[in-house]
């Protein structure tokens, strides 16, 4: 009797879970389906003769499809009641509800339909050695998944940790994996097996290509990005270490993706090392990638360089490289840790990344930066070319350097102090102020950006030429010694020139300081420069003043002559040199004009009017133009005597 009341209870329970699939409270209609996914049709069957059909005897009916009041349906429309469709297009829960003739206060049949949204299953296959694929299903909002392999294969994985499934295909190729959700009625059966697939293209292989590492960057100073090679479907995990590269933990899964990454890190007082770990989804082998270790960055400022040290795990590394403000520093060997930068300027901002090769990996660390700073005097300048370059005044040049913010030029005047004469942004300065008439020397030193200041170990005294121009034309000269170049001079160069800027003679004087030139008879205006030539072959040429001077014509003159015809000193002539214009005038002691020239070359015979003049003194006048341009007039008495 105890058995008979409790099979009775279960029943009991069974019917109250069961989905109802016959109309209440009557049972005059049934449906096929009372679960499935949107659009879902449902086939109305009624269970009573006659029941909704028009004609004599049956029982007419309105269908409200919805149970929301609005009728859908009536017997005229129904063409047939053993087997009439009804779709339910938006995912909802609906009551089917009939009205029949005679209802009375009799409560209207109704069904409950249930429809669900039609939404694909997400779902993950992975890659398995020897052809095999395992199916994971991440989706949740069905009750059952349905999973269908395109050799044929079809089974079902309930939803949740246990929706999974291994399966091998029978040769390696391209196939196709669908998975359907599956809705379940109350009492456990498969409701309308309708909703959509979701299907994956799916590559079987007979081995697992194993993932690596290529690149790792520390992004901030917490933050590590990953880049990986993992093939399409291959299911991996991330790995790391702390500070070194054993002891490794798992991170995270990896799949289908090329990138990830860890937070949480600090880059600045520890490294990791990272390596992916293939996972074979069917058996659970594991093979892991070799390491790759990021990097901590310091970079320190000392006097005159910048210190980088870094730290690592050094193995697999091939070769470290510094960036350097965008500008690379390569080749550093595997076992390097740290590098000192010398080439720098004070003052200046400098932002260092160093970056680790591997074979198949790059390793790149935070950017670090720094101010430099340098209390070390920059280097002085030892070379200083003071040269007039065919000016009047001198210029001076001298080799850059790269850390001057300005140039302070000092001037010495006569063997005094040496006072500051000006500043100047380039390596070049023209000194309008010079006077020959004074001992000019110049001193140059600079600030660096450190505020340190070169030293001065050079001091150019440009070559300042003089001399003197005696009775004879003949020219003396003399010039200083040229200080300016540290290796000093090796030769002088005198350079002559005519009126017109022509040259017209140089003369190598080694080390002489002075030089002594005869009269050419040639060129009445005469100039002269100096060049110093250095030692150093790379230093230019420097040049002096130039130096002009005028012959005087020297004008000469017999004092007596005799007009006798004997063809010795018959005629009275001016002779000179350097003469452009001449005009002469004689005169006898009365002062009558006896004869005129208007060349030198002209010469009076000693008559006047065609006759000898008697003997006697005679006055001449001459007004001279040399090739200078200069006018002169020279005079003087001659004696005329008559020789028989």
């Amino acid at each position: 009797m105890r058995l008979i009341l409790f099979l009775t209870f279960i029943l009991f329970v069974l019917g109250l879970s069961a989905q109802p699939k016959i109309s209440v409270p009557n049972g005059s209609f049934r449906v096929d389906e009372v679960k499935g996914c949107a659009p879902l049709t449902v086939i109305f069957t009624s269970l009573q003769a006659g029941f909704c059909q028009e004609g004599a005897g049956n029982t007419p009916c309105v269908i409200d499809k919805e149970g929301d009041g609005i009728t859908d349906f009536t017997s005229t429309n129904i063409t047939n009641p053993l087997n009439f469709p009804i779709t339910f297009t938006t995912p909802g829960t609906y009551t089917i509800t009939v009205g029949y003739q005679g209802q009375g206060t009799n409560p209207p049949e109704r069904v409950t339909i249930t429809v669900l949204p039609n939404n694909q299953p997400n779902f993950d296959v992975y890659s398995c050695a020897n052809d095999g694929v395992q199916v994971r299903v991440t989706d949740t909002q069905y009750d059952r998944y349905q999973i269908t392999y395109s050799d044929g294969t079809i089974t079902t994985v309930p939803k949740g940790s246990l929706g999974r499934h291994n399966h091998t295909f029978s040769s390696s190729g391209n196939y196709t994996i669908a998975v359907r959700g599956l809705v379940l009625n109350n009492d456990g059966t498969i409701a309308k097996n309708n909703c959509a697939d979701a299907t994956k293209n799916f590559t079987a292989t007979l081995a697992l290509t194993p993932p690596f590492i290529t690149a790792l960057e520390s992004i901030n100073d917490t933050d590590i990005k990953v880049d990986y090679n993992l093939a399409t479907n291959t299911l991996a995990r991330l790995e790391i270490a702390t500070n070194n590269n054993t002891g490794f933990q798992p991170l995270q899964t990896i799949y289908n993706n090329s990138s990830v990454t860890p937070t949480g890190l600090n880059n600045n007082s520890s490294y990791y090392c990272f390596r992916t770990t293939l996972i074979d989804a069917c058996t659970n082998a594991l093979t892991n990638s070799a390491s790759v270790c990021s990097i901590i960055l310091n970079a320190t400022a000392n006097d005159g360089s910048n210190q980088l040290n870094w730290i690592t795990n050094n193995a697999n590394v091939n070769t470290y490289s510094v960036s350097k403000n965008t500008l690379g520093i390569t080749g550093l060997p595997s076992g390097t840790n740290q590098f000192n930068d010398v080439d720098i300027i004070c003052k200046e901002t400098y932002t260092y990344t160093v970056e680790a090769q591997y074979t198949v990996a790059s390793v790149k660390s935070l950017s670090k930066s720094v101010v430099s700073f340098n209390t070390q005097k920059p280097p002085a300048i030892i070379n200083i070319a003071a040269s007039f370059n065919d000016a009047t005044v001198p210029t001076l040049t001298w080799p850059d350097q790269t850390q001057a913010l300005t140039y302070s030029i000092f001037k010495t005047i006569d063997a005094g102090s040496p006072f500051l004469f000006t500043s100047v942004a380039l390596e070049n300065f023209t000194d309008n102020s010079f006077n020959l008439a004074e001992s000019t020397c110049y001193s140059i030193n600079y600030k660096n950006d450190c505020e340190a200041t070169a030293d001065i170990i050079t001091s150019a005294c440009p070559i300042i030429v003089s001399g003197n121009l005696n009775d004879q034309n003949t020219v003396n000269l003399n010039w200083n010694s040229y200080s300016g170049y540290q290796n000093g001079i090796a030769t002088y160069r005198i350079e002559k020139y005519n009126a017109n800027g022509n040259l017209l003679d140089q003369f190598d004087k080694g080390n002489t300081l002075s030089f002594t030139d005869f009269d050419d008879e040639v060129s009445q205006v005469i100039k002269y420069r100096i060049y110093g030539i250095p030692n150093e072959a790379s230093l230019t040429e420097v040049s002096s003043n130039e130096i002009t001077f005028i012959k005087a014509p020297n004008i000469y003159y017999p004092r007596a002559f005799t007009p006798n015809g004997d063809n010795l000193n018959d005629s009275f002539r001016v002779f000179g040199k350097y003469i452009r214009e001449f005009r002469m005038k004689i005169f006898n002691r009365w002062g009558e004009l006896l004869f005129t020239a208007s060349n030198i070359d002209e010469a009076w015979d000693g008559t006047f009017k065609g006759k000898t003049q008697p003997e006697g003194t005679y006055v001449f006048s001459a007004e001279i133009v040399d090739e200078a341009g200069r006018t002169s007039t020279r005079s003087g008495s001659i004696v005329l005597l008559s020789r028989d």
